[in-house]
């Protein structure tokens, strides 16, 4: 469905220009992923929510899911995100790069998730996710990005956004 719009803060007023309505609402993910020792930002950038997130974003929003998205899964696959991923390509577990909960805030319609890694050994690291389990669960997020190469006594934070508008 279509229908024209312009948008002025969260309402909708009929004028020139189309745009659908999943176009209108949204889910958005946004990470940063920055040196605990120095605050220094090394990485950021949009990521893609998967079909199985907006799936349990929907389960959650109904009380029919109840395990928050508050997992964050580092990993070394290079494929490219899709929307049909269900897992992240190659997920690590070791020198301090396993799956880690987050810490959760809400911010508006944004929720916050965030959690320090301290490695304990050298990795590449490739891709990030945000799931609802310590392990196995269901995958929100996901995105592969320019390696992070990181050394035993680095820290680093993993800073998420989803925003719903």
């Amino acid at each position: 469905m279509q229908y024209d719009e312009k948008v002025r803060g969260d309402d909708l007023i009929a004028v020139g220009g189309r745009r659908t309505l999943e176009e209108a609402s949204s889910i958005r993910g946004h990470v940063q992923i920055i040196n605990a020792k120095t605050g220094e930002v090394v990485r950021e950038f949009d990521n893609l929510v998967v079909t199985v997130g907006k799936q349990q974003a929907a389960k959650l929003w109904n009380g029919v899911a109840t395990d928050p998205m508050k997992y964050i899964a580092l990993g070394t696959g290079t494929t490219p995100a899709d929307a049909s991923d269900t897992a992240l390509e190659s997920e690590i577990t070791t020198n301090g790069g396993g799956r880690t909960a987050g810490t959760c805030s809400v911010d508006g319609a944004t929720a916050k998730i965030e959690a320090t890694f301290n490695f304990t050994g050298d990795l590449a690291i490739t891709e990030i996710g945000l799931l609802d389990a310590a392990s196995d669960g269901n995958l929100g997020c996901r995105q592969v990005f320019a390696v992070l190469n990181v050394k035993d006594g680095d820290q680093f934070i993993f800073r998420w956004e989803i925003t719903f508008s």
